[in-house]
């Protein structure tokens, strides 16, 4: 089972429509980011997702079990959350932390953690969630992907501008 401490605040400063969504109404980045996860989840059951946000805030509700959300509150910071997390982590060869944070990522790192940049990490939800809409599959719920077919291909750079 591989576990994924995402600094979603991150995350969602490195994508630019999640971006304007932020500033204008933070539920509904947020809710964003959280729904994007969800095909990602649900093609790799095995994987176990922490979205942390910064700031106050409510769990989503109705998420799968694989996707939980914890907001740093108290004068803690999600990066204060995301190190606590990576320092408790149990197995540290299955525990992959997202940030492009330059502190969080060496401190994945420094704990054997695999750390991923947030853009990294939008990449590879975007390749679920245009599968998901496709009706395309992994082909057995293992952890590597079949391939990504032209469509695919074009649904990502249209979704991450590069058209």
């Amino acid at each position: 089972m591989k576990r994924f401490i995402v600094d979603a605040n991150n995350v969602l400063h490195k994508h630019p429509l999640l971006r304007k969504v932020l500033a204008e109404t933070p539920v509904a980045a947020r809710t964003a980011l959280v729904e994007a996860v969800v095909p990602y989840s649900r093609r790799y059951p095995s994987y176990r997702f922490l979205l942390v946000f910064d700031g106050a805030g409510n769990t989503v509700a109705g998420l799968p079990n694989a996707i939980r959300t914890v907001f740093a509150s108290g004068g803690r910071t999600a990066d204060d959350l995301i190190r606590a997390e990576i320092h408790a982590e149990r197995a540290p060869d299955k525990c992959v932390v997202v940030s492009s944070d330059t502190e969080v990522y060496n401190s994945a790192r420094v704990h054997a953690c695999t750390a991923m940049t947030s853009e990294e990490f939008l990449r590879e939800i975007a390749t679920a969630s245009v599968s998901a809409r496709s009706g395309r599959s992994s082909g057995g719920g293992g952890e590597k992907p079949s391939g990504v077919s032209r469509a695919e291909i074009a649904a990502m750079k249209k979704l991450f501008g590069l058209e």
